[in-house]
């Protein structure tokens, strides 16, 4: 008698081996708009899209890391926001996590040594 190997891991890979596991959606490809903000981002102006996207595709593996925590703790707070107001703290938080100055973040700068 012959074992063959390929039906063999045909039927492990069939096999649920727990039924209370959960599947997280993949990540979203390099420079995509993380899932569930889509209409947060078509609510910007086609400058600040682009600014998200371009930002968003040159995100290393720590810096995806560090928005994906961003926002999985701002979740629940931001149910009770508008489009507008979410897409401002999503470029900010972009913005923090690139290292990049918005304008109306240069505009709050205080120089302390005047």
């Amino acid at each position: 008698m012959q074992i063959d190997n390929q039906s063999t891991a045909i039927n492990m890979a069939n096999i649920n081996m727990d039924g209370t596991q959960q599947r997280r959606p993949p990540p979203p490809p390099q420079g995509a708009v993380p899932q569930g903000l889509d209409s947060v981002v078509s609510s910007m102006s086609s400058e600040q899209q682009e600014q998200v996207t371009s930002m968003l595709s040159s995100l290393s593996k720590e810096q995806q890391q560090e928005l994906k925590t961003f926002l999985d703790s701002n979740k629940e707070q931001a149910q009770h926001l508008s489009d507008a107001v979410k897409g401002a703290q999503f470029l900010n938080a972009l913005n923090e996590i690139t290292g990049n100055k918005s304008t109306t973040d240069s505009l709050l700068t205080v120089d302390t040594f005047a």
